[in-house]
């Protein structure tokens, strides 16, 4: 006999893309040029900007607290000697020390994200929120990075200015991968006054707060949920004999009482949403294997899906999917097994003992894109 539990199911995937394209925002802010100041034989001392080439006086040498000019991006400290002079004018002798950061040239891609202008939607339907990508940095250094989102319509709650996801310490101009959780405390709650909103959400990977890389991408709030039911036993038969010897292939029946394998759609979509689609598969969780001698009859177990054989491994193998779920709907996958369709067993002749074999296997639900 085989145990077969459901696997965690996935919701938080594009609504136009599997695997979305990813934008690459890069952002330069080369703020590091210093300023060079100069002596001259009288009182006042000069401040040359080299970004334009102007000079701008500098306040009298006696005022000592407005001696100095600096750029946002840059801080000069000044020391100056005032010497004794037959001049009735103190000269200044400036010595200027220049604490100048060049700003790093950061690319941001989120998967999560369209890559294009427009914003892609992605279901949310509550809980922690995943996201994930790549950075590249041209500066070895550790970014900071945050979430921050903005209700664009609808009658949800106002979120948070901003929430912290982590740091990511990056080697200079190596391309890195990211993922994070946007914790569902900073999310406004999905429920009836939410379901419908629209949310962007923008993530920044900072090195400042004038100098980060960005990507921006929409939640769109939905009520209810797409959940999975799926039998405990899949039962291939009593007394099979161990003498075969051509292969046979034994099909799954589940028992009577137990749950069947169905998806049970609920959500209830806002009215510019477009209505998703899913897609079950199912992965080996553990070989089919003797209870008293622990043989292992490897690649027995098997998923027929319109004829089509697949030998179950840690790979995903299709079981069944619709392009554009109907919501509301419950589909029960496990009513159309049969000759084509189910789990089978089918193990390689004069492998099997005479004991009882168990197995288990994993089914995946995922939401997927609406057929176009």
């Amino acid at each position: 006999m085989i145990a077969a539990k459901a696997g965690t199911y996935q919701l938080q995937v594009q609504t136009t893309t599997l695997q979305s394209n990813q934008q690459t925002v890069t952002v330069t802010d080369m703020q590091s040029a210093t300023e060079t100041i100069t002596e001259k034989n009288d009182s006042t001392a000069t401040v040359t900007t080299p970004e334009d080439g102007s000079s701008t006086p500098a306040a009298d040498s006696n005022n000592a607290s407005s001696s100095s000019t600096t750029t946002a991006s840059s801080s000069a400290t000044s020391e100056k000697d005032f010497s004794a002079s037959t001049s009735t004018t103190p000269v200044l002798n400036s010595k200027s020390i220049i604490q100048s950061r060049a700003s790093s040239t950061i690319s941001l891609k989120v998967d999560q994200s369209s890559g294009t202008s427009s914003l892609l939607t992605n279901n949310y339907y509550g809980g922690d929120y995943q996201v994930s990508g790549t950075v590249w940095d041209n500066t070895a250094e550790t970014l900071s990075f945050y979430a921050m989102m903005t209700k664009r319509d609808g009658n949800g709650a106002t979120p948070a200015k901003e929430q912290l996801l982590g740091t990511v310490k990056v080697a200079s101009n190596v391309q890195q991968s990211w993922q994070f959780t946007i914790p569902d405390s900073y999310l406004p709650d999905v429920n009836t006054q939410s379901a419908g909103s629209h949310y962007r959400v923008r993530i920044e990977a900072r090195q400042t707060t004038s100098n980060f890389g960005s990507a921006n991408f929409q939640l769109a709030y939905v009520q209810g949920n797409l959940g999975l039911t799926a039998p405990s036993m899949v039962n291939f038969g009593d007394n099979l004999s161990v003498t075969e010897t051509e292969k046979r292939t034994f099909l799954g029946k589940i028992a009577a009482g137990d749950q069947p394998l169905a998806v049970n759609d609920t959500r209830i979509f806002p009215a510019s949403s477009t209505i998703n689609g899913w897609q079950l598969t199912v992965s080996l969780a553990q070989q089919m294997t003797g209870a008293s001698t622990g043989t292992v009859l490897t690649d027995s177990l098997h998923y027929l899906n319109n004829g089509t054989d697949y030998t179950l491994s840690s790979a995903a193998s299709p079981v069944a999917s619709l392009q554009t779920a109907t919501p509301g709907k419950n589909t029960v996958i496990s009513d159309t097994w049969n000759a084509q369709n189910g789990l089978a067993f089918e193990p390689t002749p004069g492998q099997p003992k005479s004991e009882q074999y168990s197995g288990s296997v994993t089914w995946n639900l995922q939401e997927t894109p609406a057929n176009k």
